[in-house]
């Protein structure tokens, strides 16, 4: 009897019903939330806050100006930041959430993508578990600005199903989804330029070549002759791809100027090649063995080629001609294997410096291209199933095992992306001569442990260690100019070492400001220090020079605010108000406040000082909402007391005796608030009430003034005297 001749069943019947695919799409997104949720708690962190919260474009929801900008930047993220801001304000969780969906999501469209291409059911979702748990993800999905690879690859994948139903249909309306997809993409990030290639390779390995099933030999492989196959077929598309392509590098080189880079990595075009081909080597090693991972590659991190005939160079560019031609080598038994090995490929050649730009290196470079590697991944797995050479008991105990190591290794790197501290001494840790973590720990160090000299100190040396390391860049002088004028600053019992420490911070930062001529910080900054000298001459009664240095200060500030032009904070506002007030323009301090909360409306400080300046200017009513929400952000105990303070001005003594209450709760060691209760309470009225805060006062008081005013006051209060004379 002859053999009954047709395709033969890869999977069981279920694995191919609807049933199983629904199934397969809720795991992956489930898993892609297991895997992240411990990041859902985290912070803002890297320059998350920049991009983010200081970014007038998400805070005060421009939409208009977020989609057809003068000078736009990635739109489509800075769209869904501004969305995550009008839902949730400043909160990071629907930042984090948002970010871990849409992992979940990819997992989805990979599968699919991956299930119509190879055929393999469970292939294909083994491969897409893989890349979801894949540890160097943590860098896109746990960093909250990581979003633009992640975006980039939704639309990349979505495209790319579109692209091929279009390509097994013909139908014009796919092919015109596909293109506003991978437009879509673009403007998320600009890595999706090469996309057109992409398709040119897919459509030669796969989509109008061979077919996934094909094992054999007996279809030409030849890739030019599909090629030209395709391109008598569709002359326009291909056109039009071409010219795409040509349009997106134009953009990103030339109007967007996305490489920001000055020169060539090691300072000729031979280093900068060796560091291509190094950083290729290093990628590849990364698909296997991703570790170290590092959040930052900036400074003495990673190796720079010296020539290429370097030995590590070599090696290097051996092995990139060894992948290249592996993958031009396997199209012929496996082509899907071959699109997925020139997918990696592809999408690292925008970040390979082949055209230099100013980051060396990013794990979150790798999120687009591990895409490929799955499709690698399901299509030898997909392979390895059918012809069962191995039982499928093993494959799946191995499977298993590779799964869970990078579930427990991702699991674990998250955490250190949900606070600056950590990641920035875990990177210090693996690579001590990261410019950005110096930087960045020791502006931590510095400004967070106030109280504690040797973290100060520590940080002080950091950001001293960082100026060394990328001595052309203006940001670690500016900090550790900043640093030197916050300690002179501070110490008003000693006016000369307070100038000598204020003057040699102003030399550091205008050394950042040379480097950076309009770095807005730099220009606040200065303004800070001439201000500062300003109050000194002041204070040693050089009235002529306090004037000029003032003058000096409110331009330094003036031209901080023209620097200003897309994401800083706006300081320059704040320390504007500050100037006015030390001379009582109060007027003018106020409209410039004013300005600074538009910007930054839930800055602490900014709101306690608008307060605070209202009651200034006798308006304790406006003062209230200022002060209550400055007490919300920033619960210490001067603000507490601003805020009993306006609200017993205005009339409402029982919700300044609740805020005084309240301030015990967060202050209990603070007994003078006892003393101010007293007093209100005696204003009310409530003399017994009165009489009892400030025996309280009276048991646990130290400051000898207070004391003795609170045993008068309660002396007149139990003798029922005439009460006129308690202190207010």
């Amino acid at each position: 009897m002859a053999k009954r001749k047709g395709k033969v069943r890869q999977e069981p019947v279920w694995y191919e019903s609807t049933a199983f695919l629904w199934l397969a799409c809720l795991c992956l997104i489930l898993f892609a939330v297991a895997l992240f949720s411990n990041t859902l708690d985290g912070e803002f962190v890297f320059d998350d806050r920049p991009l983010i919260l200081q970014n007038p474009q998400v805070t005060h929801q421009l939409y208009g100006d977020i989609l057809f900008p003068t000078r736009g930047y990635r739109p489509i993220r800075t769209l869904t930041y501004a969305l995550n801001y009008a839902l949730g304000g400043d909160n990071p969780f629907g930042y984090h959430l948002f970010n871990i969906v849409l992992h979940g999501l990819n997992g989805v469209l990979l599968f699919l993508l991956l299930r119509l291409w190879t055929g393999g059911n469970l292939a294909s979702l083994a491969a897409s578990a893989l890349f979801l748990a894949h540890p160097a993800q943590t860098a896109a999905v746990a960093y909250v600005s990581g979003r633009k690879d992640l975006l980039a690859l939704s639309f990349i994948l979505a495209g790319l199903l579109l692209y091929s139903r279009f390509r097994r249909t013909g139908r014009h309306w796919s092919l015109a989804g596909a293109v506003i997809l991978f437009v879509l993409g673009f403007f998320s990030k600009e890595v999706v330029v090469v996309v057109p290639a992409l398709l040119l390779l897919a459509d030669a390995l796969h989509l109008e070549g061979r077919t996934a099933e094909a094992d054999d030999d007996s279809q030409d492989p030849s890739i030019w002759r599909v090629w030209v196959k395709a391109a008598v077929r569709h002359p326009l598309l291909y056109a039009g791809a071409a010219l795409a392509a040509l349009a997106g590098l134009y953009y990103a080189i030339f109007i967007m100027r996305a490489s920001r880079m000055v020169g060539l990595w090691g300072g000729s075009w031979e280093t900068n090649l060796g560091t291509s081909f190094k950083l290729f080597a290093h990628y590849a090693k990364m698909i296997l063995w991703p570790f170290p991972l590092i959040a930052d590659y900036k400074g003495n991190v990673f190796p720079i080629s010296s020539g290429m005939l370097e030995p590590a160079t070599l090696l290097a560019l051996v092995a990139a001609i060894a992948y290249a031609a592996l993958a031009v080598w396997v199209y012929r038994r496996a082509p899907l294997v071959s699109l997925g090995l020139f997918w990696f490929a592809l999408f690292l050649l925008p970040v390979l410096h082949f055209i230099p730009f100013h980051e060396v290196a990013a794990d979150h470079f790798l999120y687009v291209p591990l895409a490929g590697t799955a499709l690698a991944a399901a299509d030898l797995l997909r392979r390895l199933f059918k012809r069962a050479q191995v039982p499928s008991a093993a494959v799946w105990a191995v499977l298993a095992v590779i799964l869970a190591a990078a579930s427990w290794s991702a699991v674990q790197r998250n955490r250190l992306w949900t606070d600056d501290t950590l990641l920035w001494e875990d990177t210090l840790a693996k690579a001590p001569d990261s410019f950005r973590a110096n930087v960045n720990l020791g502006r931590i160090y510095f400004e967070e442990y106030a109280n504690n000299r040797d973290k100060r100190r520590q940080g002080l040396e950091m950001t001293r260690r960082a100026t060394h390391l990328e001595p052309m860049e203006a940001t670690a002088h500016v900090n550790l100019g900043s640093m030197y004028f916050e300690i002179g600053s501070k110490l008003k019992d000693q006016p000369q070492e307070s100038k000598r420490l204020v003057e040699l911070g102003l030399d550091i930062i205008k050394r950042g400001l040379e480097l950076d001529p309009s770095n807005p910080s730099a220009l606040s900054n200065i303004g800070n220090c001439y201000k500062t000298l300003s109050l000194l001459e002041r204070q040693a009664g050089n009235s002529a020079e306090a004037e000029m240095l003032w003058q000096t200060a409110k331009d330094y500030y003036e031209r901080a605010l023209r620097s200003d032009s897309r994401r800083e904070t706006r300081a320059a506002h704040y320390n504007l108000a500050v100037l006015y007030q030390d001379v009582g323009k109060n007027q003018a301090a106020q409209e410039q406040l004013g300005q600074f909360l538009a910007a930054w409306p839930n800055h602490a400080d900014g709101n306690a000082r608008m307060g605070t300046l209202l009651m200034t200017l006798g308006r304790p009513e406006e003062a209230e909402p200022y002060l209550r929400k400055a007490v919300g952000l920033k619960p210490i105990e001067e603000n507490f007391l601003h805020l009993a303070r306006a609200q017993h001005t205005s009339g409402q003594s029982q919700k300044a005796i609740n805020t005084y209450k309240l301030a015990l709760r967060y202050h209990p060691d603070r007994v003078e608030i006892y003393f101010n209760m007293a007093q209100i309470y005696y204003t009310m009225g409530r003399i017994e009430d009165s009489r009892r805060a400030f025996r309280t006062y009276l048991e646990r008081g130290r400051d000898p003034r207070l004391l003795e005013s609170a045993r008068g006051a309660l002396q007149q209060l139990e003798e029922e005297k005439d009460p006129s004379n308690v202190p207010r």
